[in-house]
């Protein structure tokens, strides 16, 4: 992770419900900083983007936890 970090500023975020599911939420990454309570954590910061196309179940890796304080769905975008 710490190679790719100076890249992921622009590139692509999505979140979703499960591995099966379509992301629900996409954008695009526009910061990123160590997480205070979490060493070793990586908190992102992204930019909501409608015009990205759902992602579904292909390239998953580690299984990731998201916090995203006030977007419960790309309506509230």
């Amino acid at each position: 992770m710490r190679k790719i970090l100076p890249q992921v500023i622009g590139a692509e975020i999505h979140l979703h419900e499960n591995q099966r599911a379509e992301s629900w939420c996409r954008g695009r990454i526009t910061a990123w900083e160590h997480a205070v309570n979490h060493p070793g954590r990586i908190t992102f910061t992204f930019m909501p983007d409608k015009t990205i196309a759902p992602a579904t179940a292909r390239r998953w890796g580690m299984e990731q936890a998201r916090v995203w304080d006030g977007c419960d769905s790309m309506e509230n975008t």
